[in-house]
């Protein structure tokens, strides 16, 4: 018996295609939930800067949508596609890169050292060529500890209890009760549901 998908893995299976067999299975309201999921998407690529408050607006406004539904779709597009607001870290680094290139230029054209100097210094703090390479990690000589399963506590440093099987076995009595009622319930409430 083939598993069924859900409206959550169809929505994100034609995310980003327009072909038949993925649009086949959805329906009006399915293709209601994948256009705001790619509008949200799209504002959110083109505005990497945007709060999820702003994206949720945008989300009401555009869509007529309740404000608890427009932050679920925001949850569920993170789910889908990764949080966007790593983007947006990057989209700034790059920027500030950008800037730092372009101030150094326009130092390195008005002769100013000190100009230059601050304008490297940025670059550098945000290339990260101010901090040390980390050695890579030898995963292949790393050796797991090999533990031994024991039934003795006294490998742990506890005493032995010379009366665990009496406390066991009171213990069973007092909650096998109750595990026997919860299977009784169980067995009720699935006959009544049939």
């Amino acid at each position: 018996m083939p598993d069924k998908l859900t409206l959550f893995d169809k929505i994100q299976k034609s995310l980003f295609s327009d072909s038949e067999e993925h649009l086949a299975g959805l329906s009006a309201h399915d293709l209601e939930i994948r256009k705001r999921y790619m509008s949200a998407f799209t504002v959110w690529l083109e505005n990497p800067t945007y709060t999820d408050k702003q994206i949720a607006n945008h989300l009401k406004i555009t869509f007529k949508i309740e404000n608890s539904q427009a932050y679920r779709d925001i949850g569920n597009l993170r789910i889908m596609l990764g949080n966007v607001r790593n983007a947006g870290k990057e989209w700034h680094r790059f920027t500030v890169i950008q800037m730092a290139k372009d101030a150094y230029a326009l130092a390195v054209k008005q002769h100013d050292a000190k100009a230059m100097a601050v304008a490297a210094g940025v670059y550098g703090k945000y290339t990260r060529c101010d901090q040390i390479e980390a050695d890579q990690m030898p995963w292949e000589s790393i050796i797991p500890p090999d533990f031994e399963p024991s039934p003795d506590i006294t490998v742990l440093g506890f005493k032995r209890d010379p009366d665990v099987e009496k406390k066991r076995e009171k213990l069973r009595k007092k909650y096998m009760q109750y595990a026997d009622d919860a299977i009784l319930d169980d067995v009720i409430d699935n006959g009544n549901s049939q």
